[in-house]
């Protein structure tokens, strides 16, 4: 009898650690929940909205990159350029790396006319995804603003190799770059 009792207590005391964890499974949402709302909400231009739960996932996991990638985005759409950079140094050194992150980087630094930050972020990403053709791209685009134009034109090239898409522009653009270059 006594055995009866502690597997009824044993059962009862499952039931209420499932039930428990289910509560603090839904009372206490995931951060990836967290961000897909915010995301939701920054595609729905409640940007403000999106702001403060992407606040509250980096408090909650300072190394989530989305929340940083969003807060920057939204920022750099508002055209808050140079807080949207500072959301992104700032979290180098807390965010898990991702080439998407530093691509990001890349592309504000581009949009301020920093073309040598602009270069150093797209390298970055390149270490971190070699097929990311877009950071080709940019960071070719960087060079030529640079008058680099060995190190544009190379980049170019590995944008075409890696494009499965026809582009005619950059094509015309590496014809250019190699006349010019056997010129000099």
């Amino acid at each position: 009898m006594g055995q009866n009792k502690n597997l009824d207590i044993l059962k009862w005391l499952r039931i209420y650690l499932i039930i428990t964890l289910a509560f603090i499974l839904v009372a206490c949402p995931t951060t990836d929940s967290l961000y897909r709302e915010a995301y939701f909400r920054y595609l729905a231009k409640k940007d403000e909205e999106a702001l403060a739960l992407c606040q509250e996932i980096m408090a909650r996991d300072a190394s989530y990159t989305q929340a940083y990638i969003l807060t920057s985005l939204i920022l750099a759409v508002k055209g808050q350029t140079s807080k949207a950079i500072d959301v992104l140094v700032e979290a180098k050194d807390k965010a898990r790396p991702e080439a998407v992150f530093y691509f990001n980087l890349g592309n504000l630094y581009f949009n301020t006319g920093d073309y040598t930050r602009a270069c150093a972020e797209y390298t970055q990403a390149l270490k971190l995804n070699s097929g990311l053709k877009e950071a080709y791209l940019n960071r070719a685009n960087s060079f030529l603003a640079l008058k680099e134009y060995a190190k544009a034109l190379a980049d170019y090239e590995d944008f075409l190799r890696l494009s499965s898409e026809e582009r005619p522009e950059v094509r015309k653009l590496v014809e250019l770059l190699k006349i010019d270059l056997k010129k000099n």
